[in-house]
């Protein structure tokens, strides 16, 4: 096969990578992916080192790293035999120490400790291939499959525990992501949930200047439009993000905070007043404030604004 015929082939299993279409058949975006995963495990090891330019492999590489942390079990173990069948024919890149699965028959993946899985995705948040991975664990950690989602979560931050100074890189990371998934639900909410599991996790006082910077123009894209969003998921993971935010004591969190307290969805105002709460209650809160948050009745008609108003006044000292 001549090598731009090839390249054509590796290029349209890459892109299908990137496939996540559902219908009435169901998730038909991941049997898409792992048919391509799979093309890609068979026709690379086969073919010549010079026949595929480097840069096409760190794209295919980075396909693979992504869907190697995805929620999916059976995209996962696609994924590791795939980046298993490049290591086997000599391939090499950034990173290739990480996310090492060698196939045998008496112990196929799903046997695999997961939790080391994740974890051994680690190094790779120091190559190019950073952004593809956590767009992966991203996935993985605001999906509704809850063992995953922990695996996918305590992984990140085991990394960040040791390496603090990722923590920019990855916010940067994830307000791309929100950037580009304004109007896809499917990534935009998940991605929330993950921002707003890091800040409640996270001492917020340890940011640095930029890392605030980051912070508030994450608060900001999240809290956009919220107003007039009719989805309950995407403005619940919204208002997480913005109160577990509130520690920052910054201007994006603090002016952020009145859409939902004030919200048009009684249930959101009282939800808010609960994270709120919560969040909170991790340091001193003063009871006046605490008085508002626990007492009012966020769910009475015309009950909000004046509230809320108070709350932030209440904050802002």
């Amino acid at each position: 096969m001549k090598p731009p015929t090839l390249q054509a082939i590796v290029f349209a299993f890459t892109a299908a990578l990137s496939d996540y279409s559902t219908d009435q058949r169901g998730d038909v975006g991941s049997w898409i992916r792992i048919a391509a995963l799979n093309a890609l495990e068979r026709v690379l090891p086969e073919t010549k080192r010079d026949a595929v330019p480097q840069t096409m492999l760190e794209e295919v590489v980075r396909g693979l790293v992504k869907q190697a942390v995805e929620k999916l079990e059976p995209v996962r173990e696609a994924a590791a035999l795939a980046l298993a069948g490049l290591r086997w024919a000599g391939l090499t890149w950034d990173g290739v120490e990480a996310l090492v699965f060698v196939p045998s028959e008496g112990a196929p993946f799903r046997y695999f400790d997961q939790q080391q899985w994740f974890l051994s995705a680690g190094p790779l948040l120091h190559t190019q291939y950073r952004s593809a991975v956590i767009v992966g664990l991203a996935l993985s950690i605001g999906s509704q499959i809850s063992p995953t989602a922990s695996l996918a979560f305590a992984a990140l931050m085991h990394h960040l525990d040791a390496d603090f100074s990722k923590f920019g890189d990855i916010l940067m990371d994830l307000l791309g992501l929100l950037n580009g998934n304004l109007n896809q639900n499917r990534v935009f909410i998940p991605t929330m949930i993950t921002i707003a599991k890091l800040f409640g996790e996270t001492d917020l006082l340890r940011l640095t200047p930029s890392m605030q910077q980051t912070s508030a123009q994450i608060i900001a894209v999240a809290s956009r439009g919220i107003a007039q969003t009719k989805s309950i998921e995407r403005i619940s993971a919204a208002m997480k993000l913005a109160t577990s935010s509130i520690l920052l004591h910054s201007d994006a969190s603090l002016e952020a905070l009145p859409l939902f307290l004030a919200h048009r969805f009684p249930r959101i105002r009282a939800m808010t007043s609960e994270q709120l709460y919560l969040t909170l209650s991790t340091d001193d809160i003063e009871h006046e404030l605490e008085e508002i948050l626990l007492e009012t009745s966020w769910t009475d008609k015309g009950v909000g604004a004046e509230e809320a108003a108070k709350v932030v006044t209440f904050l802002r000292r």
